[in-house]
């Protein structure tokens, strides 16, 4: 999950906020889920960020079934609190 500045000042600026890491599965069948419950800058501000998930394939073209390599989804939960919300 990648924040980005909004602010011309800080155009372009970037943090990771998360990610997770390879999961080291060459050319294995079925689906792999993997997550990361820790947020770096975990308070949301749409006013001067915005935010994108971002997924990296590295392909190995020897390993085969490239066409069938995919990002199926992901889940972003967001927890509204009195004090922020």
């Amino acid at each position: 999950m990648i924040r980005l500045s909004l602010l011309p000042s800080d155009a372009a600026t970037y943090w990771n906020m998360a990610d997770v890491p390879a999961t080291g599965t060459v050319n294995a069948p079925g689906y792999v889920r993997q997550s990361d419950l820790s947020i770096n800058v975990p308070t949301i501000d749409n006013s001067k960020y915005s935010y994108f998930l971002q997924c990296k394939f590295v392909l190995d073209p020897q390993a085969g079934a490239l066409d069938r390599l995919g990002l199926v989804g992901a889940d972003v939960v967001y927890t509204i609190t009195a004090t922020n919300g």
